[in-house]
């Protein structure tokens, strides 16, 4: 009779080169062949290796069944994407007539991590076009980038065909960051563009363009007829309450609110 063997059987997850997220279950069974009828089994275990350089995490059995489960997590070194190879092994041992016996069996398994998602990236909403009566204008955009994989280590901005330079890390994580610019006034068509990259620890990019009108505050035309002050401003548009007031007060009125006056 050929000797006795111990079989590893997989599950969970099924299928040729399955795809997981970077912590995932694990599960299956074990059995064994050609063990003498006196052999009684005393212990089982599984251990799986989520990946090269992971640790060995131990599996749970269901009960009295030969059936396990195990949990663990890819190492962050193993970037979104690549394919995994998962260390499995188990040992079996049996009570005999004569000197204990154990039956061992190893096994390797090759999954796939999700691909990468780009990070997130967002802007406060601000007002178009910017409209400021010195120009350039000093403008501030208020945003905030974000990872469902991995944190974000660097937020960077463009305008048109400049340089990438870093935004200000707000909030320490990325989650607000802002932009200072100054913004030359802009011609109709001939918007701004803003473009924003977030990079995560993986290298795994988002990257998002707004157009920005600026228009500069046209200004303050006084009517023809209006008075003007000494320095050559319009008396209407500097002091307009105060000649209105004096305008419909009656001289009675005016003259109860001056203190009186002695020499």
């Amino acid at each position: 009779m050929p000797p006795p063997q111990l079989f590893l059987n997989i599950t969970s997850p099924a299928g040729n080169l399955p795809p997981v997220d970077r912590t995932f279950q694990m599960a299956g069974n074990i059995s064994w062949l050609f063990a003498p009828d006196d052999w009684s089994l005393t212990a089982k275990g599984v251990t799986v290796q989520f990946g090269p350089g992971g640790p060995n995490m131990g599996a749970n059995f269901v009960g009295t069944t030969l059936n396990w489960q195990c949990s663990g997590t890819v190492p962050s070194s193993i970037p979104w994407g690549s394919m995994v190879q998962l260390s499995i092994a188990a040992v079996a041992r049996f009570a005999t007539s004569g000197a204990p016996a154990t039956l061992r069996v190893s096994t390797t398994y090759m999954v796939r991590l999700f691909p990468a998602i780009p990070p997130n990236i967002g802007l406060s909403p601000f007002a178009s076009p910017i409209i400021a009566r010195e120009m350039p204008v000093s403008f501030a955009f208020e945003g905030f980038a974000t990872s469902p994989q991995a944190p974000i280590v660097v937020v960077q901005y463009k305008v048109e065909g400049g340089q990438f330079a870093n935004a200000v890390n707000v909030s320490g994580n990325w989650s607000q960051f802002r932009i200072i610019l100054p913004l030359p006034p802009t011609t109709a068509g001939n918007d701004h563009t803003l473009t924003i990259r977030a990079t995560d620890t993986f290298g795994t990019t988002g990257e998002i363009s707004t157009p920005i009108a600026v228009q500069q505050q046209p200004p303050i035309v006084a009517p023809p007829d209006s008075k003007t002050t000494l320095s050559g401003g319009s008396a209407w548009s500097s002091q307009p309450r105060c000649i209105e007031t004096y305008c419909h007060c009656s001289h009675a009125a005016l003259a109860a609110t001056i203190p009186a006056w002695s020499p």
